[in-house]
């Protein structure tokens, strides 16, 4: 008797997990979670909270989508971990905050951000077209490397010769997927 309740349970627990890993369920490591820079938090903060954080920006442009409720502000503050900013908004709310870095090595940049970080492939997706340039896909084989931290929204974007130039605060993860075949 004590033996049909166990099979019944391995069973049981083998036909859940075939559920949840057909049904597309996120497999590998957290989830994505916007954390604040400076007080601003990507996905919640809105233009005038940036304005009371940083001042007003020197130069306002359209996003590289040609999207006329897509924004980015640029900012010319040296800050100590790089020069601050560019604000990227949707619709008026923040998607993202890029630091740029005097190219640092990647133990260095690591240090300032702390975190854990893991090491992501990328290339541009032309299939998904659309305005400006082409979004990033993930790609084993990709050319672009970026080092992110899922539980904090933050990815650091690796140059050719291995140096960090940048660091993004997100409200979403970079990319859209992987990479459709052409």
């Amino acid at each position: 008797m004590r033996r049909a309740p166990r099979v019944f349970l391995v069973a049981t627990m083998f036909i859940l997990g075939l559920v949840l890993t057909s049904s597309g369920q996120e497999r590998s490591g957290p989830g994505w979670k916007a954390s604040a820079y400076k007080g601003l938090t990507p996905g919640m903060s809105t233009m005038p909270d940036v304005i009371r954080r940083l001042g007003r920006p020197k130069a306002k442009t359209l996003a590289e989508t040609d999207n006329p409720t897509e924004l980015e502000w640029h900012y010319e503050q040296s800050e100590s971990d790089g020069l601050c900013c560019n604000v990227s908004f949707k619709k008026g709310i923040v998607q993202s905050i890029t630091i740029t870095l005097p190219n640092v090595e990647q133990s260095k940049a690591i240090q300032i951000f702390g975190g854990r970080f893991i090491k992501i492939r990328f290339s541009d997706d032309d299939t998904r077209g659309g305005g400006g340039s082409s979004p990033l896909c993930e790609d084993p084989t990709g050319d672009q490397v970026m080092l992110l931290d899922p539980g904090r929204g933050l990815f650091l974007w690796v140059e050719a010769d291995g140096r960090v130039s940048g660091a993004t605060f997100a409200a979403s993860r970079p990319g859209a997927g992987e990479c459709r075949k052409k």
